[in-house]
């Protein structure tokens, strides 16, 4: 990675930790950055509860980046002054724009650590029951 996108990398991650501080408390937004750095890590093995706090990260922050969304169609459909109208949606624009960085963020780390869990649970084909086939007989030795 380049340094231009580590500092932007790095960034995002400040601004979603203090955004998750908010939120969660300093303890859990420190453990939910923790578990977005460490997907980059190829031998890291993610646990249920770190993908699962991921998941709930990310539907928080779509719930709100869906409300951003609608206020700023209402906005934009009141007919209200023009200074008070694109004050309010440049606001909301701004608000929308860092609550959709956050929510990338989240999701990136998301589907690495979901897919490295899925990977350690998956049943090897080997040992997977096919319903289609008979069973072997065995036979009585003699």
């Amino acid at each position: 990675m380049s340094n231009t996108a580590t500092k932007k990398q790095k960034a995002s991650l400040e601004g979603l930790q203090a955004e998750l501080e908010v939120r969660y408390g300093p303890a859990i937004a420190q453990e939910i950055v923790d578990q977005i750095k460490k997907t980059d890590d190829q031998d890291n093995k993610p646990e249920f509860m770190a993908v699962k706090a991921l998941s709930e990260a990310l539907e928080i922050f779509r719930g709100e980046a869906q409300e951003i969304i609608k206020k700023l169609k209402i906005e934009r459909s009141k007919g209200f002054g023009e200074n008070v109208k694109s004050l309010e949606i440049k606001r909301l624009q701004n608000e929308l724009k860092t609550i959709l960085n956050f929510y990338w963020v989240v999701q990136h780390g998301f589907y690495k650590s979901y897919q490295k869990a899925m990977k350690i649970c998956e049943i090897p084909a080997t040992y997977r029951y096919d319903k289609y086939t008979q069973p072997t007989k065995m036979k009585i030795a003699a």
